[in-house]
């Protein structure tokens, strides 16, 4: 289990504006930072901002248990009615092994039960040190609603049913490669062949 779990290593956690769904065409990083994750802390990173927290209300909560990465986003659940968030454009979560200290990572899954509306598991990617979340299309308002482009309201965030009351959570569960063991030459258990010794007194 411990080969398979976040606990005790040192994680880059950068938020990203993309051109295109494509890593290639990045074209900003507005907030990174490194996380120690913890399996004895929740959340390991506190309203992390994506963008400036005198400029933009979007804060999220980063926590990484064992082999889960959760994102929860909290500017949601504070007093102020104009905390929210949706984004046309590709705005990404991208988490990095820069130490490379974990295995490569083979298989992500997404569990996105109580996630943003809009939010489209299809737009997490990942290799073998990097993934990275794209909330494009992902929207989270306020009960008061939001005329959007189209003349109509957009649904609120609020979920009675959710954990935190709202669509605001997204869990990936990371499935790691197995570490190779320091030698794999595969051990004789063969007894050792005696080597005769001419015993015979020396004059």
């Amino acid at each position: 289990l411990a080969e398979q779990s976040f606990d005790g290593h040192t994680i880059n956690v950068a938020f990203e504006k993309w051109y295109y769904n494509d890593v290639s065409s990045l074209l900003e990083i507005t907030s990174e930072k490194d996380v120690l994750a913890s399996d004895s802390t929740y959340p390991d990173e506190k309203d992390f901002s994506v963008y400036s927290s005198n400029i933009d209300h979007a804060a999220w909560d980063i926590d990484f248990n064992q082999n889960v990465i959760e994102l929860t986003y909290t500017s949601i659940g504070s007093n102020d009615l104009v905390k929210g968030y949706q984004y046309i454009f590709p705005r990404i979560f991208h988490f990095q092994d820069k130490e490379n200290s974990l295995p490569e990572i083979i298989n992500v899954t997404v569990n996105d039960t109580f996630a943003p509306l809009g939010f489209d598991l299809r737009l997490v990617t990942f290799d073998a040190n990097n993934i990275y979340v794209n909330l494009k299309g992902s929207v989270c308002l306020t009960d008061r609603m939001k005329p959007h482009s189209g003349g109509g309201l957009m649904p609120s965030c609020t979920n009675p049913s959710s954990p935190t009351g709202y669509w605001n959570r997204i869990s990936l569960k990371v499935e790691f490669a197995a570490k190779a063991t320091i030698d794999e030459t595969p051990i004789d258990e063969k007894p050792i062949d005696r080597v005769a010794i001419d015993m015979t007194p020396i004059d």
